[in-house]
């Protein structure tokens, strides 16, 4: 009986996991502007701009992107990065003129490692 109640109670805990993970949670209000500038060893400015950012991990996910864009491993389009807390995913733009370098990141879900996902949806403005 007591084996009984204790894979019972795993079955359920996995599940709720599962479930969890599934649906994504809808937020409305992430930060947006300018969160970095950095300079290059080529002597140009990067400013890295974000839109619908996570107070809790926003540094660390921009600190991520500009460590990837000063090894080259970034082109515009779809991005995920994963940080030790969360996994977020979202769109990059990169923009270059001249020696100004601007990154902007519209993230789009995050799924925090603790098995919650969440997923940006801006508030609509009202006419």
């Amino acid at each position: 009986m007591r084996s009984l109640l204790i894979c019972l109670f795993f079955s359920i805990q996995l599940s709720s996991q599962v479930l969890t993970s599934q649906v994504p949670v809808p937020y409305k209000f992430g930060y947006e502007g300018i969160e970095l500038i950095a300079k290059t060893k080529s002597d140009s400015t990067i400013v890295y701009s974000h839109c619908g950012a996570k107070p809790a991990i926003r540094i660390e996910v921009g600190q991520s992107i500009v460590h990837l864009y000063s090894k080259g491993l970034l082109k515009n389009g779809p991005l995920t990065v994963n940080i030790h807390s969360a996994i977020v995913k979202g769109l990059i733009s990169i923009i270059r003129k001249d020696k100004l370098i601007t990154i902007m990141f519209r993230w789009k879900t995050v799924a925090w490692s603790t098995g919650l996902v969440e997923e940006y949806r801006p508030k609509l403005k009202r006419k």
